[in-house]
């Protein structure tokens, strides 16, 4: 740009900051235009931001303490972040080795056979359905046909009445073969002719005489049959089921077979290894 001839001896103005100190923005009265009009230049070795925050903290804790709120401080801000110091304990059980189930108890664990603890659970289940009778029935889309020998075929005729009540349903049998068309609801099919080949097997030497005690029979051998074996991975909520099954049964404590389905060890006894 070309600098006009009449400033070209001139110098230039420093130019100048003029505040008024007196001067409120929240006065109810303005002043007046004259007081504002003679503004003190500014002194740059006496600066007066200062003044700004002067009060302010007062007047900042006034208005939260009216409204009922507070600062946040560095105590407040700390517990944020600190868990409690509280013991936090666990009822979930968990597998080991896939063999037992390790639960937590108040006064220490109990460990649980996995199998034997679920062939009380079902010789229970089976013994009910027989005596009630109202088991319920899956039926095949096809039937199933499974060979067997003449003596077989006989010696389950005879057990036909608690086979049904336990929701089997049959058609007319051949001379070497059996034909089912339902099956009980916690048994698969695939699962149908080892189940009967073992149960004619636990009653080889024939059939008990009394009612109560082929019902019984029966429903050991199916139970010893169809409960999950040893090293079969079990979830996290067929753990917690399979362990309120089994405290929930008349006799929990052994199964079927009479053997121990769980031991418990106390908080005294571990306390004594370690004693040692």
């Amino acid at each position: 740009m070309d600098t006009p001839y009449h400033f070209k001896d001139k110098s230039a103005a420093v130019p100048t900051i003029q505040v008024d100190d007196n001067f409120n923005p929240f006065e109810s009265q303005s002043p007046s235009y004259a007081r504002r009009a003679t503004y003190p230049a500014a002194s740059s070795s006496s600066p007066q931001w200062e003044n700004l925050y002067v009060g302010l903290q007062q007047d900042t804790a006034a208005v939260f303490s009216a409204t009922g709120h507070r600062f946040e401080n560095e105590e407040i801000t700390a517990n944020l972040f600190e868990e409690p110091n509280q013991e936090t304990t666990t009822s979930k059980p968990y597998q080991l080795q896939r063999k037992y189930i390790v639960s937590p108890i108040k006064s220490g664990i109990v460990i649980i056979d996995q199998q034997r603890a679920h062939q009380r659970i079902l010789y229970e289940q089976l013994l009910t359905n027989m005596t009630v009778q109202q088991t319920q029935s899956q039926p095949l889309l096809f039937p199933l046909t499974i060979p067997f020998t003449v003596q077989e075929i006989q010696l389950l005729q005879e057990l036909t009445p608690s086979l049904q009540a336990l929701g089997f349903t049959f058609e007319k049998s051949e001379v070497d073969q059996l034909v089912i068309t339902a099956l009980p609801s916690l048994l698969e099919q695939s699962a149908v002719p080892a189940v009967l080949e073992s149960l004619l097997h636990d009653l080889a030497d024939g059939i008990p005489a009394a009612s109560f005690s082929t019902n019984d029979s029966i429903a050991k051998s199916l139970a010893r049959s169809l409960a999950v074996k040893t090293g079969a991975y079990l979830t996290e909520p067929e753990q917690e089921h399979l362990v309120n099954s089994l405290f929930a049964c008349k006799d929990s404590a052994v199964s079927p077979f009479q053997k121990p389905t769980y031991i418990t060890i106390s908080l005294s006894d571990i306390d004594k290894k370690f004693a040692l």
